[in-house]
């Protein structure tokens, strides 16, 4: 189940970064800097979701704290044989090794018939510490790492001109290390649409910062795009290479005859800042609310507290420790006899192991209920706890020094299956 969530966690992480450059950035000409967006959402995808941090919130009251440690179905063993509870989880998670092993087979015979073909293929010269290849093989040109390979017969001389200078361009920007990240994404999250179509955009923004780049070096870009209209033949595509082609054909060219983006429209980066924030409180922040055990002349134990609270039908108890385990039997019994257990058989995660579910309570000056507070890890448990402890009738309040005094009361509820 923690995988589940951590996958779920991160496919919506990768959904804020979609989303903020698709409305804001997909067309603005800052293109390093969209490239660096697109490959700091994978990564903080990847890892943001690993992360949890726990805060408190402090209350200071004159409070007095004791536990009531409770367990429901108490008959539990761990001997039980839960083989017949077969998880649909296992099933998943079959299923998504099954698609990473699909996808790792294709990754490395793309890689084997790169190599093949870069063993056949002529090495012409080393310039800038690139190393161009020539084949006989009729494939468009692409690049990897510190290598372009091209066939010079399929293309007049200001053809191979343009596409060599586009290549080049890959290669300085280091954007096989993009391709390479993002495909690796891929195979990992394939279940997750988002990662296709993020991959896509990775792949376009670093074919805008190469055709940029490339036309830099061009008095005019008409011949270039000329180039790309009439070299728009799809063929295949090694990995993870980057070739000359690709089916975004349109708007490459309208990038390229785009006008270069106003510098404050950088600050459009921003707004994926508030999607995280609220992602990071709603999921990732832990917020513990403690309460301080204050008192005007001296701090008193609860060991120590002169009258407790008294549960009805406890009142004829003089003893104080006696009252308070006559109290612990009424919660007791009164969780066991109302907390609706088969609700939850159909729970399979639940199934054959025991779960705990912290329950913070206060009886406070009146000697009513209140600030109930619940922590399980599904929130059905919790809203099932809540609904318990709101069952407790109104008792006489603590006493200490004369005065009525708050009480909170820690109920770990110890939950199990047969």
């Amino acid at each position: 189940m923690d995988f589940l969530i951590y996958f779920l966690k991160s496919s919506f992480v990768l959904g804020i970064f979609l989303f903020v450059y698709s409305v804001f950035l997909k067309k603005e000409t800052f293109f390093h800097l969209n490239r660096i967006f697109l490959l700091g959402g994978i990564l903080i995808a990847v890892f943001l979701p690993l992360l949890s941090f726990k805060t408190s919130s402090s209350l200071s009251s004159s409070r007095y704290i004791q536990e009531i440690p409770i367990y429901l179905n108490s008959n539990f063993s761990a001997e039980k044989d839960y083989s017949s509870n077969f998880s649909w989880l296992f099933l998943l998670a079959i299923g998504y090794f099954i698609g990473i092993f699909y996808l790792l087979i294709r990754f490395f015979k793309s890689l084997k018939s790169l190599f093949q073909l870069l063993n056949h293929a002529e090495k012409i010269k080393t310039e800038k510490g690139i190393i161009y290849y020539k084949t006989q093989k009729e494939i468009s040109p692409f690049s990897i790492f510190k290598s372009i390979i091209f066939n010079p017969e399929l293309h007049t001389k200001e053809e191979l001109n343009h596409i060599l200078l586009h290549e080049f361009a890959h290669v300085k920007k280091k954007h096989s290390y993009d391709i390479l990240l993002s495909q690796l994404f891929c195979i990992f999250f394939w279940f997750n649409p988002f990662v296709w179509i993020y991959h896509q955009k990775i792949i376009q923004n670093i074919e805008f910062e190469a055709d940029a780049e490339a036309t830099s070096h061009l008095d005019s870009t008409k011949s270039y795009q000329y180039s790309l209209v009439k070299n728009s033949l799809p063929v295949y595509q090694y990995i993870p290479t980057i070739n000359f082609y690709q089916s975004f054909l349109k708007t490459r060219i309208m990038m390229l005859q785009k006008e270069k983006s106003n510098r404050l429209s950088i600050l459009k980066i921003g707004f994926v800042f508030p999607f995280l924030l609220a992602f990071f409180l709603g999921f990732q922040l832990e917020i513990q609310a403690q309460e301080k055990v204050v008192e005007k002349t001296e701090e008193v134990a609860f060991q120590k507290i002169e009258q407790p609270p008294i549960y009805p039908g406890c009142e004829d108890l003089k003893n104080t420790e006696e009252a308070k385990n006559c109290m612990t039997q009424k919660i007791s019994a009164l969780v066991n006899e109302n907390f609706k257990t088969e609700k939850f058989k159909k729970d399979s995660t639940l199934q054959g192991r025991a779960a705990r579910i912290n329950v913070q309570f206060t009886v406070d000056q009146k000697g009513e209920i209140s600030t109930i507070q619940t922590r399980a890890e599904t929130k059905d448990l919790e809203k099932e706890a809540e609904r318990v402890v709101k069952l407790i009738p109104t008792m006489k309040p603590g006493i200490q020094d004369e005065n009525p005094v708050s009480v909170i009361y820690q109920l770990p509820i110890v939950f199990a299956l047969d």
